[in-house]
């Protein structure tokens, strides 16, 4: 029943499209009848051809404008030919396919629903790519990041060595002064440095240096040793000690 209904504006297309060949029909015959009559009056005189010109122009003019009312009417149902177009194309695919017109619908449906996760596919694996090189970008970062860790850390570890050297050319040359002479340096020696350099000399050239130097500084330098060689009580302290060296 709806298939009728949509061939119906096909079918009146049709039928005014045959009235506009008939109607072009009737034109050209009266335009053929008109020829030989004119041609008579033209004989006669030029008042006649005027006046028979006339009276056929203005026949031609009815015709005229009756095709072109025909012709607006066309244009106005040029959305009913469109949809009728359609229907019938419709109708030509459900009777190739057997296939009702809810199943056409359906599978036009799924066609649309198909190119849609389609193109949801295509935008996730562009962001899929994106993530890949950000994780690219990121690891190249955190490589580069190593590298230069792992030069502060030689760097750190040449500067150890060169103080390392400095403080044992100092233990050497104080071994080799005088027990009096480095005494009086000990004297006045930051407490720091003094223990650094205590903990590095052969225990006799500290004993005779020790004998030497003013009650005061010699009792202080014995604490400091004696608290050195106990073990530390907390992470923090063990932390001091390893940057007191």
């Amino acid at each position: 029943m709806a298939g009728d209904i949509r061939l119906l504006p096909a079918l009146m297309v049709i039928s005014m499209t045959a009235l506009g060949f008939r109607a072009v029909d009737i034109v050209a015959a009266a335009a053929e009848a008109s020829e030989p009559a004119e041609s008579d009056h033209g004989k006669s005189d030029g008042h006649g051809e005027a006046g028979d010109g006339d009276h056929a122009g203005g026949n031609m003019d009815e015709y005229f404008a009756d095709y072109g009312e025909f012709d607006n009417a066309d244009a106005d149902n040029s959305e009913a030919v469109s949809a009728a177009q359609n229907c019938v194309a419709e109708v030509d695919f459900s009777t190739e396919t057997g296939m009702s017109q809810y199943e056409i619908q359906v599978l036009r449906s799924l066609s649309e629903r198909r190119v849609e996760l389609d193109n949801r596919a295509d935008q996730i694996d562009t962001r899929e790519q994106l993530a890949v090189a950000a994780e690219a970008r990121l690891d190249d970062q955190i490589a580069e990041l190593k590298s230069l860790e792992a030069g502060v850390q030689n760097l750190l570890a040449e500067m150890e060595a060169k103080r390392d050297e400095r403080l044992e050319a100092l233990v050497k040359v104080y071994e080799t002064m005088k027990p009096k002479d480095a005494a009086r340096i000990f004297n006045t020696l930051d407490n720091d440095v003094m223990m650094k350099v205590s903990q590095r000399m052969k225990s006799a050239n500290l004993a005779a240096v020790m004998a030497s130097m003013s009650s005061e500084r010699a009792e202080e330098l014995t604490r400091m040793l004696a608290s050195r060689a106990e073990l530390p009580a907390s992470a923090e302290e063990v932390m001091q000690r390893a940057s007191a060296g």
